[in-house]
């Protein structure tokens, strides 16, 4: 009988032994990479756009339609859109291909695309394009607003060791309205709400450039006027830099 036992258990731990061990699942495969989304095509309203006209909803604001190209590996699409005016932005979110959005009329807009993937931390911004919502039965409207290009927004320019004063050239781009550009005012000073004031360094010029005179340890703030063939003006922003 004891024998008989022995056998017995024999068998359930040879048994037991036997059992393969569940196997071990493969690493996981880090040589896959996600695709970053594509840069956006834009398309309505074309760039520099002259008279977009929407559809009215009041007595001064139209609602246009945005529309743009499918982007490669883009799942959903953030239109920013500015007011060359007042320079206020908007953000409309959509995973469409057009937005409607409503826009005050005789003003300039700019507006690009950052797409957006769910897969992906990397977003893709388009070109910025500009267009004129003029309105119902306007065909004269201003320049666009100058655009800053030295020195960009906020930067430091440094003057050589011992200069403690020195001309710089501020230098913008423009775009004409309904007729072509005749000037620019460009004004500069330390102060950011003395721009016209008698302190204030006030320079006419026909070119896309200024120049003033700077001191260092100053930040210095500027903005330009275009004027058209027609008498029709448009202001920039007010830009800074500072000089060290």
């Amino acid at each position: 009988m004891r024998v008989f036992i022995f056998l017995g258990l024999s068998v359930v731990m040879l048994a037991s032994c036997s059992k393969k061990s569940a196997p071990t699942p493969p690493p996981p495969d880090t040589t896959k990479t996600v695709s970053p989304p594509g840069k956006t095509v834009l398309s309505t309203p074309a760039n520099n756009e002259p008279c977009i006209v929407g559809t009215p909803v009041s007595g001064n604001k139209s609602t246009v339609t945005f529309s743009w190209q499918q982007g490669a590996y883009t799942d959903t699409y953030d239109v920013h859109i500015k007011n060359l005016i007042t320079h206020d932005t908007v953000v409309v979110s959509t995973a469409r291909l057009t937005a409607d959005v409503n826009m005050a009329l005789a003003t300039p807009y700019s507006w690009y695309i950052i797409a957006k993937s769910k897969k992906s931390t990397q977003t893709a911004q388009s070109d910025t394009w500009k267009f004129y919502n003029s309105g119902p039965g306007v065909t004269v409207y201003p320049p666009y607003p100058a655009e800053a290009v030295y020195p960009a927004l906020q930067q430091t320019i440094a003057f050589p060791v011992g200069v403690g004063s020195q001309a710089v050239t501020i230098k913008w781009k423009t775009t004409p309205g309904s007729s072509p550009i005749q000037g620019y005012t460009l004004y500069c000073n330390n102060l950011l709400y003395n721009l016209t004031s008698p302190f204030a360094q006030i320079v006419p010029t026909t070119t896309n450039s200024g120049t003033v005179t700077c001191s260092t340890g100053t930040t210095y703030y500027w903005e330009v006027v275009t004027t058209d063939a027609a008498g029709n003006t448009s202001t920039s922003q007010v830009y800074s830099f500072y000089v060290e």
